[in-house]
C-alpha cells in the first residue's frame, strides 16, 4: 500500500530539486591546467540534515586524483559503490529530482561515504581527513536563506524537519527533461496540463486551496506554480520508465505507476499544509566553494603566515 509519509521522507525541504551546499575543487586538473572534475554536495532529504553526495562521481574524482585513467577510475568507482550499496537502506541511496535528467544517480549521506573511503583505504589519509572536515563544516555553515528566514540564514543542520506550506509549491515555467519546443506545444505536456485544469478544480473544491496556478500564456512575467505532487504526476506521465519514477515507486511502496499517479491526485494525499503562491523565490543556498590543498602545502603556507591558516572555515572544526 502506498505511503505518502514515506514518499515525503525522501524529498528535500527547499523543493523537489535539492540545493547545492558545497563544491570541492582542486583534486583534478586537465592537461591544459584548467579545473577538472569536482565533487558536489547536495541538500539532504527532509530531516536528514547532512550533505548528500553522488558516490560514483565522488569516487571517480578521487581515483582520477590518484592518477588512474578516466575509464579505470569510473570502473573502480562503480565497483566500489556496488559493494557499498549492499549495506544501504532506502534513505541512504536517494535519487533526487533533476529537471534536466530523468535518470539521476543515487546519492548517499556524505559522512557515510567518508567512512567507506577510510575503511576501504580508497584515498590518502590526508584527503579523507580533509573531506571529513568539509562535511562537518558544510553541515553547520549558515548558507540557506528564503522567505522564512531573511534575517538569519540557516545551516543544513538547522533546516526544519517539515516543509513549509509555501515550499510544497514548485515554480514551474515548463516541462522537465528536455522536451523540444514542438513537444512543448503539441505533445504530452500540454495535454497533461489541460487535464490538470479539471483535476485541480476538483482538488480545490475538496481541499479549499488551489493546487495549481495556471499562467497566462500572453504574459512574459507569469509562470505556472504547482503542488509538488502534481509535478510528480507529470514525471510519471512523461517518463514512467525513468529511474526517478521507479525510485518514487520504491520509496512510496506503490505497486505500479498507475497506483502512484492516482495517489498524486487523491485529496487524501494532501495532508501536509500547503499554500499556492509565486514560488520563484524560495529557500535557496549560497554553496561553499572549497579547494583541496594537501596538508603539507597548507602547513607550509600557515607557517609563512605566522600561524594564520588560509582555511579558517575548516580549521575551526
Amino acid at each position: 500500500m502506498i505511503s505518502i509519509a514515506a514518499l515525503s521522507d525522501v524529498l528535500p525541504i527547499s523543493g523537489l530539486e535539492p540545493q547545492t551546499v558545497a563544491y570541492v575543487r582542486g583534486l583534478v586538473r586537465k592537461a591544459d591546467g584548467t579545473e577538472g572534475e569536482i565533487i558536489e554536495f547536495l541538500e539532504s532529504p527532509a530531516g536528514q540534515n547532512v550533505p548528500y553526495v553522488d558516490p560514483v562521481k565522488a569516487m571517480t574524482v578521487i581515483f582520477l586524483h590518484r592518477g588512474l585513467s578516466e575509464d579505470i577510475a569510473a570502473l573502480c568507482a562503480e565497483t566500489e559503490y556496488a559493494e557499498l550499496r549492499t549495506r544501504l537502506g532506502l534513505l541512504e541511496r536517494v535519487r533526487f529530482y533533476d529537471n534536466s535528467n530523468p535518470n539521476p544517480p543515487e546519492y548517499v549521506p556524505a559522512p557515510l561515504l567518508v567512512e567507506f573511503l577510510r575503511e576501504r583505504r580508497l584515498a590518502s589519509d590526508d584527503l579523507v581527513n580533509y573531506l571529513e572536515k568539509v562535511v562537518a563544516a558544510v553541515t553547520v555553515a549558515p548558507i540557506f536563506q528564503g522567505p522564512e528566514n531573511w534575517k538569519e540564514c540557516w545551516s543544513l543542520a538547522q533546516l526544519p524537519e517539515y516543509k513549509s506550506p509555501e515550499s510544497i509549491i514548485e515554480f514551474f515555467p515548463g516541462p522537465p527533461w528536455g522536451e523540444s519546443s514542438a513537444e512543448w506545444r503539441n505533445g504530452r505536456f500540454p495535454r497533461w496540463r489541460k487535464e490538470m485544469r479539471v483535476v485541480a478544480a476538483d482538488l480545490q473544491k475538496v481541499l479549499g486551496e488551489s493546487v495549481y496556478h495556471f499562467s497566462n500564456p500572453d504574459s512574459d512575467v507569469d509562470d505556472d506554480n504547482v503542488h509538488r505532487f502534481l509535478v510528480l504526476h507529470l514525471c510519471c506521465t512523461l517518463r514512467p520508465e525513468s529511474l526517478y519514477v521507479q525510485f518514487l515507486l520504491e520509496a512510496s511502496g506503490a505497486e505500479s505507476v498507475e497506483e502512484f499517479m492516482a495517489a498524486m491526485i487523491n485529496p487524501e494525499s494532501y495532508a501536509e499544509p500547503f499554500k499556492i503562491e509565486d514560488a520563484f523565490i524560495g529557500l535557496e543556498s549560497s554553496p561553499c566553494r572549497l579547494d583541496y590543498t594537501p596538508s603539507s602545502h597548507l602547513n607550509a603556507q600557515r607557517a609563512s603566515r605566522s600561524g594564520q591558516g588560509i582555511y579558517p572555515f575548516l580549521d575551526s572544526h
